[in-house]
């Protein structure tokens, strides 16, 4: 049994999902599921932990370098703190996406199940959707603070669907692993999602190619998307800062 060897903890609607199948193509990785059809593992959002709880997410990680995914992590700080103490060495990949787009793209998955209703309007970004976009603020907050720059790689989702084979050796030289070329692939995700998600995982699972991050095409135009561009723009521009460049596409 061991801890995995790295964690993606963030951010939600930023294609953890499409990048939790295309890390698991590497040879050497394999990515722990919390069950057969669930990608994402929640562990680490309780407040306490037994020794019991340990083992069984231990016996999750078989492999030669093993990882999970659970994009709320980087937005809460005890998660942060149990991972640091638990797993100090780990690396995390965090994901993050125009956060306009982001937060539009979390409103319609809301919408689906009806966990929201209505029409998308400033006051409902401001209330409900607009913190997970702050990236920094929450980096600075529950990550940082706990671990060391070199064991955070960041994973900005417009330059993934851009060029995936390139952006994705660029994590497996973070992870110290060698590189690899498979081919990549348009997807249209509507069309190749089965309803049965263990179905679709084991299915998913034996792709030998990348799937090409193309499923965030819808998003809010017009003023509404002017006004929520100048409101991330402090956040934005103190992200770019830390990266050291811009996100060109994430000026307009």
């Amino acid at each position: 049994m061991k801890f995995p060897d790295f964690i993606i903890i963030g951010g939600a609607r930023c294609g953890t999902t499409p990048l939790w199948f295309n890390v698991d193509k590497h040879p050497d990785i394999t990515m722990a599921p919390k069950r057969l059809g669930k990608t994402e593992m929640h562990f680490w959002k309780k407040k306490f932990y037994e020794q019991e709880d340990i083992k069984r997410y231990k016996e999750k990680f078989k492999g030669k370098v093993c990882g999970e995914k659970t994009p709320g992590y980087y937005i809460r700080k005890h998660s942060m703190m149990y991972i640091k103490e638990y797993i100090p060495d780990v690396k995390l990949i965090m994901c993050v996406r125009n956060p306009v787009d982001r937060a539009y793209s979390n409103y319609r998955m809301n919408l689906k199940p009806g966990k929201v209703s209505g029409e998308f309007t400033y006051k409902l970004f401001e209330k409900r959707y607009s913190g997970a976009g702050k990236y920094m603020r929450h980096l600075k907050r529950n990550v940082l603070p706990l671990f060391d720059r070199d064991q955070l790689h960041i994973c900005v989702t417009e330059h993934m669907k851009k060029d995936t084979v390139e952006e994705m050796n660029k994590i497996y030289d973070f992870l110290n692993l060698k590189r690899i070329y498979p081919e990549r692939r348009v997807v249209d995700v509507n069309a190749t999602f089965h309803k049965n998600i263990q179905e679709n995982m084991i299915l998913r699972r034996k792709e030998s190619w990348y799937r090409v991050w193309d499923q965030y095409s819808t998003t809010v135009s017009g003023p509404l998307r002017k006004k929520m561009l100048e409101y991330y723009k402090p956040f934005n521009d103190e992200l770019f800062k830390f990266l050291g460049y811009e996100i060109k596409e994430w000026k307009k």
